[in-house]
């Protein structure tokens, strides 16, 4: 979702499903060192723009959450509605 709307058209690569688009799983923080937020980094092997704008982040983050489940397209609406 982006501004309360889902987005369309990636692949299952881009969403990390597999095939079919089943989630590959639960997530397991228990022996986590480091989470990565969000990026994304380009094969060798793969065509397309360079890699050269990401970066480490640094400055302060709010209202971040994450969920222990999937939420649906309401959840995710009613979520982005209540803040505005």
């Amino acid at each position: 979702y982006f501004d309360g709307s889902v987005v369309t058209g990636l692949t299952a690569a881009q969403t990390d499903a597999k095939n079919g688009g089943a989630p590959r799983g639960a997530v397991d923080f228990t022996k986590a060192s480091n989470l990565v937020l969000a990026g994304w980094n380009k094969h060798a092997s793969v065509t397309g723009p360079t890699d050269d704008w990401i970066s480490s982040y640094k400055g302060a983050m709010d209202q971040f959450r994450l969920y222990s489940k999937a939420l649906t397209a309401t959840e995710v609406s009613a979520l982005y509605n209540g803040k505005q």
